[in-house]
């Protein structure tokens, strides 16, 4: 069980995010929208222990996450909205690194089953970063993310660079991720994109929750404009 309590954060004397709370059980997925500056990137890089909150806390189970501790990285796979790959290596390189960094055996990097060729990067294992388009690249950081099986993925703006069928094909994946007993913190723009995947919806509107609960209470697009519109309009 993930559990974010009373998290809030400033920047230059500006509040980002305000009191936000919500848990995140087992086999649940959470979509967080909002415009941009609602504080939704904000928001998952406080959770995947990037950023420190100015106030509030994250716990596991129960248990408070400090930065710096070794726990949160095996708990975590995040994959922030702006790639930061190194350019200089190949596809192959840049995977056999994370590899290395989080202590996993070197074999079966591309074997039939493995989430780099779900992604497709064994058809362009030898290229370089740097030579990637921007929805390659996402796949690449995804793939990392998921190299060692983390409990909880989270995905700033993720899906929305890949093309139908990779994207078609990871969704097929995070259903079964979230069948294992995992959770996904899920982040768009793209509110019926979150309402079709997520299982609870979290709406941000200039830092502060403006909606939290089951997908199935959120307004539907066609349904109650008025209302929609005014839980994201900023």
């Amino acid at each position: 069980m993930l559990e974010v309590r009373k998290v809030s954060k400033t920047y230059q004397h500006k509040p980002i995010l305000r009191d936000v709370s919500f848990t995140l059980g087992p086999g649940q997925s959470l979509g967080v929208a909002g415009h941009n500056g609602s504080g939704k990137s904000t928001l998952l890089s406080i959770v995947a222990q990037v950023l420190p909150p100015d106030e509030g806390e994250i716990l596991v189970d129960g248990a408070p996450l400090r930065r710096g501790r070794g726990k949160a990285g095996v708990l975590f796979g995040y994959v922030p909205q702006e790639n930061s790959l190194l350019e200089d290596l190949t596809v192959r390189e840049t995977l056999a690194f994370w590899q290395k960094v989080y202590g996993l055996p070197a074999a079966g990097l591309f074997s039939p089953s493995s989430v780099p060729v779900m992604l497709g990067l064994d058809q362009i294992r030898k290229k370089r970063v740097a030579r990637l388009s921007g929805g390659m690249q996402k796949r690449v950081s995804i793939a990392i993310a998921l190299l060692r099986q983390p409990r909880f993925l989270l995905l700033d703006e993720a899906l929305t660079a890949l093309d139908r069928g990779y994207r078609m094909a990871l969704e097929n994946y995070l259903a079964a991720f979230l069948s294992q007993g995992n959770s996904i913190l899920y982040s768009s723009h793209e509110i019926g994109e979150l309402v079709g995947f997520c299982s609870h919806i979290l709406v941000l509107r200039r830092g502060e929750t403006a909606f939290h609960g089951e997908a199935g209470a959120f307004p539907a697009e066609g349904d109650n404009t008025t209302e929609l519109d005014a839980l994201l309009n900023p």
